[in-house]
């Protein structure tokens, strides 16, 4: 197997696996026995990265059969010169057959000095090439803590790479492309003007979720849980962590896909990217109703459901009103709770006309008692 194939010689390669891929019969079989031909003995690994490509959600059997290939090529290999590494995040394993024998490692995000390490060692492998003094200490400063930290940082490296001089990446390349927020600007852009049909506006309604109101004029990110979400939304989310500008995530213990989170890969998305930006201030008086919406709702929940802190008068009016006129983004929690406060709010007018007409009722009793007794 060649390490380092030329372009022609790859396309050729891919346009082969898609073949025996698409084939009928045993694929595992042919696939297995030309692969296994051309290992010398010495010991190959195979990798398989983002895993979690072949698993929408939506038909789980892709990334199955490729498991299950997976395992007839290693049950083929009797002389153990091949290892299969299958690199996904968690969710994978909720869609895999029971794997038997491989072994699952939990990896933890990359530290500072792992990243920097990431950063750092490839290109001292290349002779005569070298950062600037500083570069990859600023690259580590602007990419923060940020969940899709390590994705922002392979995209400026990139453009350093390709814009490299004959003895240096430098600080004037990564200042002229803007730095980690600046290069990931211009692929959210990128990956939005390849967007068709219903897409565009699908993200926009995802994105803008994922951001609520700050100080100021500004907005920060905000995590949501993927039940949250319409389900086309759940969608529009998986696309987008594939193309890097989200991450799906799930809280320490967390088992299940109510479980999920989808957040913005980084906060450079919100200052940098100015598409995002437009539709974040002409969303902002409607992100404001609903971050007030949320926050009266969660009392609600921390006062054990007390009624005393459901929506009324002009409150439940304007949430009505938002409801009737512009749903989305409202989950169905929420829904639940201004329709119970509309029910709630009925309930209180029924028991006010019928209490009036009580005492209407009683005081026109009384006042013909009263007559009679005069006469």
């Amino acid at each position: 197997m060649k390490t380092d194939p030329s372009s022609a010689e790859r396309v050729s390669s891919a346009e082969e696996l898609e073949g025996l891929l698409t084939a009928d019969g045993d694929v595992s079989a042919d696939l297995r026995d030309r692969l296994l031909h051309r290992l010398d003995g010495a010991g190959h690994v195979l990798i398989v990265d983002q895993l979690e490509k072949e698993c929408t959600g939506q038909d789980p059997e892709p990334v199955r059969q490729l498991f299950r290939l997976l395992d007839r090529l290693l049950e083929a290999d009797r002389d153990n010169v091949l290892k299969v590494v299958a690199a996904g995040r968690p969710e994978v394993l909720d869609v895999l057959p029971d794997p038997g024998h491989p072994t699952v490692q939990f990896l933890a995000p990359l530290n500072a000095d792992d990243l920097k390490q990431a950063i750092t060692a490839p290109l001292a492998t290349v002779p005569a090439l070298r950062f600037e003094p500083g570069l990859p200490d600023r690259i580590l400063a602007d990419a923060g803590e940020a969940p899709g930290r390590v994705s922002l940082v392979q995209l400026v490296l990139t453009e350093l790479w390709d814009r490299r001089t004959p003895s240096a990446l430098t600080h004037d390349v990564y200042s002229s492309c803007g730095g980690v927020a600046g290069a990931f600007a211009v692929h959210a852009e990128n990956v939005f003007l390849m967007l068709s049909d219903d897409q565009p506006e699908r993200v926009r309604r995802l994105l803008v979720h994922l951001a609520r109101p700050g100080d100021g004029e500004t907005f920060v990110c905000r995590p949501v849980r993927t039940v949250e979400l319409a389900p086309e939304l759940v969608v529009t989310a998986r696309k987008l962590a594939e193309a890097r500008l989200v991450v799906l995530s799930r809280p320490a213990g967390g088992a299940s896909k109510e479980d999920e989170i989808v957040e913005l890969a980084h906060e450079a998305l919100i200052r940098q990217w100015p598409r995002l930006g437009e539709w974040l201030t002409e969303s902002r008086e409607s992100r404001l109703w609903h971050e007030a919406l949320r926050t009266q709702r969660e009392r609600w929940e921390l006062q054990q459901r007390d009624p005393a802190h459901l929506l009324r008068g002009p409150e439940l009016a304007e949430a009505h009103r938002r409801l009737a006129t512009a749903p989305e983004g409202v989950s169905a929690d929420e829904i639940d709770y201004i329709l119970l406060s509309g029910r709630r709010t009925r309930r209180r007018a029924s028991w006010r006309t019928t209490a009036l007409w009580t005492l209407a009722v009683l005081m026109t009793a009384a006042g013909a008692a009263i007559l009679n007794l005069a006469i």
